[in-house]
């Protein structure tokens, strides 16, 4: 799926979902989780989401994907991946070493993927 579908009317539902997520790639390590469009719970902050309160869905959901890749660090066997057409909206903080800190741009993203697969 797409992380537009992590917005749900519910407030806290899609940060719950995110938490799923991570929490069944840990049980079933090694695993890829994958993201499409991961600049719509990615924005750079105070730029992107629905509003909830002052903390927009988007920043909430941000901070949750921060910190489940931070808690990546002492896990094996997980490869998180995303993909997005809007790179220049994906906040900074996920880009810093140790979250996505390997960008690929081209067509050979795929080989790529497969070869770092392969080593993991």
């Amino acid at each position: 799926g797409s992380g537009a579908e992590l917005y749900s009317k519910y407030v806290g539902e899609g940060e719950a979902l995110l938490r799923r997520t991570f929490q069944k790639a840990r049980l079933a390590a090694p695993s890829i989780v994958f993201f499409d469009e991961a600049d719509s719970i990615a924005p750079k902050r105070g730029h992107g989401g629905s509003s909830g309160g002052n903390v927009t869905v988007g920043e909430r959901l941000l901070s949750t994907l921060l910190t489940e890749m931070d808690g990546l660090e002492l896990a094996t066997g997980i490869i998180v991946l995303a993909a997005t057409n809007r790179p220049h909206v994906i906040d900074a903080a996920l880009m810093r070493p140790g979250r996505f800190d390997l960008v690929r741009t081209n067509s050979n993203i795929l080989s790529h993927v497969g070869a770092v697969c392969a080593t993991s």
